[in-house]
């Protein structure tokens, strides 16, 4: 570029030395750029100025070797974030080809996810300290158990048919890994069967409700309260697929029979209330 611009400058001063008429200088100065312009192939004015196929690949040229340098920069950070992490928990390898997990990213924030041997699999927050949740694998690497960690301090333990991935059990336990409530379905058709919630105060699974469904609809066939020490306090039963009460069962502190209340299943209305006189009450 300087070679040529000084060559344009010179030749321009030459022109200008001429004394000629307006019009011999003019063509005498067309036939010596062009002339000018065969020896120099690269230039195509008096300014020096590059052809414009030039210029693109120059540009390009400059451009691919700017998003290089960058992607060879994020790569030695990203291998420095990695060394740094290693050196504070044994989660990740100082060698980022052997690390041994996943790295999720949500809105571009860093979430870890570290996978031990294909048997378990934790999930954190952002800040990469608190513990979100843990799924298990079978040796078929197939889930089987997954904890959720609630920001209540809650845990939700939830169990899958490695197979079909269909959900078993889900129980929720609190702080204190005492179960506060639990459902089981039915296999293959996700359907709750069986649904309890415990009185934690009294102690670990000590039954407050119980619902029972049916495995063919999820609908409510039987709903049961249960008193302090256990004992069923009463039962409602529910007429087929409608939910509609048709008989409640009331029991004694001993959890014998009181009195059966019978509904008309259309109506809801009572029909029928038997009292047992045979129960001892205390």
């Amino acid at each position: 570029m300087i070679i040529n611009s000084l060559g344009s400058f010179n030749y321009i001063k030459t022109i200008q030395s001429h004394k000629l008429p307006q019009k011999a200088n003019f063509e005498i100065a067309n036939q010596k750029k062009d002339r000018f312009e065969k020896q120099n192939s690269n230039v195509t004015s008096f300014t020096g100025a590059l052809p414009e196929n030039k210029i693109n690949r120059i540009m390009r040229k400059e451009t691919e070797d700017a998003i290089k340098k960058i992607t060879e920069g994020i790569e030695n950070i990203s291998q420095e974030i990695l060394r740094v992490k290693a050196k504070k928990n044994d989660i990740y390898p100082t060698d980022f080809k052997k690390l041994n997990g996943i790295q999720l990213y949500s809105n571009g924030e860093h979430i870890k996810i570290y996978k031990n041997e294909g048997k378990t699999t934790s999930f954190y927050s952002k800040d990469n300290k608190t513990l979100n949740k843990v799924t298990e694998y079978d040796s078929k690497s197939e889930i089987k158990k997954v904890m959720i960690y609630n920001s209540d301090g809650t845990i939700d333990v939830k169990y899958f048919d490695p197979k079909r991935l269909e959900l078993l059990e889900e129980t929720r336990y609190n702080g204190k890994q005492t179960p506060i409530g639990s459902r089981y379905y039915v296999p293959h058709a996700n359907y709750c069967v069986k649904q309890t919630v415990y009185n934690v105060e009294l102690g670990p699974e000590k039954k407050h409700l119980s619902w029972i469904y049916n495995p063919k609809t999820g609908k409510c066939i039987k709903y049961m309260e249960y008193k302090p020490n256990g004992i069923i306090k009463r039962l409602c039963e529910y007429f087929k697929n409608t939910e509609k009460l048709v008989k409640e069962t009331i029991y004694d502190a001993n959890g014998n029979i009181k009195n059966i209340i019978e509904y008309d299943s259309k109506t809801g209305e009572k029909i029928k209330n038997t009292l047992f006189k045979t129960y001892n009450e205390t």
